[in-house]
């Protein structure tokens, strides 16, 4: 398939789905960029809940959609297993466009401390409850410093489950008192020992 066919076919399979419900799963379609470029030109205002896990999304297609999407009513984004990265992260944080999101999943998106600590500290995502980053880079560098500046208080689930946290963040994590506010902190599968 030639690339305007397959940009053309994932054209329709966007407008498609985008007239079935409040929900919208696009998991496993591999809209890529092209996909998400055309869907942030979209009214997506009746949308509630989207699912863009397994798309090859990169960060320069997820800046477009923070930028530009109409989203006034999602309240839960998947962005699992892509490549969005820290800079995409960021590009989530800084906007605007997301004021009732109080779910982001971004598993498997290689994002590192860098990007985890700017979705945490996001005052543009204050209404966000559940952040789940498993399988990604968070670890040793910033991970301490957590609580400076934390903005996002409503967060209450934090999945940092198979990452690079070991014994020594954890040490920090508990003199400083990071993650009070949390009902749920997934640590699973890090490099923190038994002791």
């Amino acid at each position: 398939m030639k690339a305007n066919e397959r940009d053309e076919h994932i054209i329709s399979i966007i407008r498609e789905r985008l007239e079935q419900d409040s929900f919208i799963d696009l998991s496993y379609e591999r809209i890529g960029d092209v996909g998400i470029a055309f869907l942030s030109k979209q009214d997506l205002s009746h949308v509630i809940g989207l699912n863009l896990g397994w798309n090859s999304i990169t960060s320069v297609g997820l800046s477009a959609f923070a930028k530009n999407a109409k989203v006034p009513n999602l309240k839960k984004l998947n962005l699992d297993s892509n490549k969005i990265g820290n800079s995409g992260c960021k590009d989530l944080a800084d906007s605007k466009n997301f004021p009732s999101l109080n779910f982001l999943s971004l598993v498997k998106n290689t994002i590192s401390d860098e990007g985890a600590l700017e979705l945490i500290k996001s005052s543009s995502l204050k209404q966000l409850e559940i952040l789940e980053l498993e399988l990604n880079l968070v670890g040793k560098k910033d991970i301490a410093h957590y609580p400076d500046g934390t903005a996002n208080l409503n967060l209450r689930r934090l999945n940092l489950k198979r990452n690079k946290i070991d014994d020594d963040t954890l040490k920090s994590w508990i003199q400083t008192g990071a993650f009070t506010p949390l009902n749920s902190l997934n640590l699973g599968w890090n490099m923190i020992s038994d002791t």
